[in-house]
């Protein structure tokens, strides 16, 4: 019997003791790592059946349960989206609305992050969160119930500057009708219904209603933000942590790209003391995310807020360390003053398996002690492919790196795909471990041993027999037609590799065209197309192909496609339009979104933005393949020049950190000269 069958919940009365039993049952099946959602469908009527019960703690267990699935979804989201995603849970809001209203205060409070999760795009949760906060008598949960409502009210159209049309002092509705400007649910009626608790005694209130007003028109005044939403965090010390934590992210949002008020916030953090539930630990968090959030939107001079990150390098909580640490490391050639900090951090955390994001950090700064932290690593178990991209940028160390890097391809797992990692960057530089690589084509690593083969080139020739087994399946790796889970029952995932790499050694182009031809007519999803692109003019017989791709759902394919279109014909008009494209209108809308919806499950699981390595992500490839096209790519012209002439960190649609966009300045500066024909 499953969870749902442990209890009955639509045919009759339920004892409290069996819906305890079927909810402690449905916890452990939703904590299961990557399953948990599996259970989600079938516990359906059981979750109903608890939030109607009389029994408030059994609500209260039952929003614990949606919060978790809201708050940490890394382990449960993919099973969740292949039964439909949250529209799974749609028995639940209806519920979950009436819960708005509960005589329970800890059950309001409770139901605020499911609302939050469940009721985008919901209307009916909007209309009755609205309703509930006009009759809401306690200060704390009615700022909860307002900062889910900034959150789901939607945005369409919202422009800066300007103030509402519809009257404020009464609080009312704006005009008259449903339209989306005017209207009582549309843009100028919701601004002019926040107005409403502006002069709310508490401050957390009035921070609630200045958040709403500033997303419906980001040009109202803001200033004494930074000051108010120090008072109202100040003020929150009876509030339950799930509203806090929408608490604390409304003050996110309300002071994105308003460095100067993240500052008196981060400041005010830090100089007052802790309060009720706010440990030190916490407020100093928090003032650390305010700085991050300074840092993020603006090239401003923000020297101020690397030294407080570097104050907190050393701070006994670990969440604060790891978010000043973090500071620190994107902050790009800002981060020169603390890198004797970065490189005592490294060597504090040699004997661990960290330092990754502070070695980037010292290579970004050219500092050579990340080469030291490299050779430490090598050697180590926890030796991977991040770090073999990292070793991979340094070509001329290869004669000081290569004896280590020999020893880790004698290991299993991660080392020796690191050290693969790192000889595919350096090419020729590597020629003398080709009979190890050679050796390593009938292993499971046999598809990275090949393109490291591919990028040292003609040195290594002795590898073309095996090659060719490989890519006319005469020999799969592991010297049969057998992996570790039993026979091969579809093709060898590295086919592509081995017939490139066998050009590559060979100079006979034939057997890649043959192979990678097939690949691009077989359309989205099996084509590498940086291969294909290095043909060049001799594989112009699958241009069509290749321009069927140009229209692709995803960016690397879109970009690579591109790519592979001008090497292929010469002909700039599709692939600039495509890698312009990129970088402006719908296409950057929806690759941040996607960004910002990827970060939010991380920060579900952390509490923290996401750690990733941005070595080859499409905005460079995008940058050096306009470089490629010279002056043909002309249309590029205006939006490289405002990206490098604006005051923000943003192309593409995504936020930089300031060492992403020193990077992208650097590729942006060369496409330009290339582009203007200088």
């Amino acid at each position: 019997m499953g969870t749902a069958g442990a209890v009955v919940v639509a045919g009759g009365p339920t004892s409290a003791w069996a819906l305890r039993r079927a909810a402690a049952r449905l916890r452990t099946d939703l904590r299961a790592s990557g399953r948990g959602g599996e259970a989600l469908p079938g516990a359906v009527p059981l979750l109903v059946g608890m939030l109607r019960s009389s029994r408030g703690r059994t609500r209260r267990a039952a929003l614990g349960m949606l919060a978790e699935l809201a708050e940490h979804p890394a382990a449960y989201w993919q099973p969740i989206d292949e039964l439909g995603g949250p529209a799974v849970l749609a028995p639940v809001v209806p519920e979950a609305v009436r819960l708005a209203g509960d005589a329970d205060r800890q059950v309001r409070s409770s139901v605020l992050p499911v609302l939050k999760w469940l009721g985008a795009g919901d209307a009916a949760v909007l209309a009755a969160l609205r309703t509930r906060a006009e009759r809401e008598p306690d200060p704390e949960v009615l700022a909860g119930q307002l900062t889910v409502l900034v959150a789901l009210i939607p945005v369409a159209g919202v422009v800066p500057g300007g103030e509402a049309s519809g009257g404020e002092a009464s609080g009312g509705a704006g005009a008259d009708g449903e339209d989306e400007e005017n209207g009582k649910d549309g843009k100028d009626g919701w601004y002019a219904w926040f107005a409403r608790w502006l002069g709310h005694p508490r401050p957390m209130v009035r921070l609630a209603a200045l958040a709403g007003r500033l997303k419906l028109r980001p040009g109202t005044d803001a200033a004494g933000l930074g000051a108010l939403a120090s008072a109202a965090l100040a003020d929150t010390e009876d509030l339950g942590w799930p509203a806090v934590g929408l608490f604390h992210g409304m003050n996110a949002e309300a002071l994105a790209g308003r460095p100067d008020e993240s500052r008196v916030l981060a400041d005010a953090l830090l100089r007052t003391g802790a309060s009720g539930r706010q440990s030190a630990g916490q407020r100093a968090a928090w003032a650390l995310d305010q700085a991050a959030r300074a840092v993020a939107d603006r090239r401003t001079d923000t020297t101020d807020l690397y030294a407080l990150a570097a104050r907190h390098l050393d701070h006994p909580g670990w969440q604060v360390r790891e978010r000043a640490a973090r500071l620190l490391t994107d902050a790009g050639s800002d981060a020169a003053p603390y890198a004797d900090l970065l490189a005592h951090r490294l060597l504090v955390l040699l004997p661990t398996y960290q330092g990754r994001a502070e070695a980037v950090a010292l290579d970004h700064l050219g500092d050579p002690r990340v080469l030291t932290y490299l050779r430490h690593r090598i050697s180590g178990s926890d030796y991977d492919a991040v770090l073999g991209r990292l070793a991979g940028s340094h070509p001329g160390e290869a004669a000081t790196l290569l004896p280590r890097i020999s020893a880790a391809l004698k290991q299993e797992g991660g080392a020796r795909a690191g050290a693969l990692e790192a000889l595919a960057a350096w090419g020729p530089p590597a020629a003398p471990v080709v009979p190890v690589l050679v050796g390593l084509l009938r292993s499971g690593e046999a598809r990275r041993a090949a393109a490291a083969l591919g990028a040292i080139g003609p040195a290594a020739e002795r590898a073309a027999p095996r090659l060719r087994e490989l890519v006319h399946a005469a020999g799969s790796p592991g010297g049969g037609a057998q992996t570790l889970h039993g026979p091969r029952t579809r093709p060898w995932h590295g086919t592509q590799t081995a017939a490139w790499a066998l050009w590559r050694v060979t100079g006979d182009h034939r057997t890649a065209l043959e192979v990678l031809g097939a690949a691009v007519e077989a359309g989205p999803g099996h084509p590498h197309l940086p291969y294909l692109a290095d043909l060049g003019p001799s594989a112009v017989r699958h241009a069509d192909a290749v321009r069927a791709l140009l229209d692709s759902p995803g960016e690397w394919t879109r970009v690579e496609a591109a790519h592979a279109w001008w090497r292929l014909t010469g002909e700039p008009g599709p692939a600039v339009d495509v890698l312009v494209g990129e970088l402006t209108g719908e296409r950057a809308a929806a690759r941040r979104a996607r960004a910002e919806r990827a970060a939010a499950r991380v920060a579900g699981e952390t509490g923290m933005a996401p750690v990733a390595w941005e070595q080859g992500d499409e905005l460079s490839a995008v940058l050096r393949h306009l470089t490629a096209i010279g002056r043909p790519a002309g249309a590029a012209v205006p939006v490289l020049e405002a990206y490098l002439g604006g005051h923000r960190r943003m192309l593409g649609g995504v936020e930089l950190t300031p060492r992403r966009d020193e990077r992208l300045t650097a590729a942006a500066k060369a496409a330009l000269v290339a582009v203007r024909g200088g």
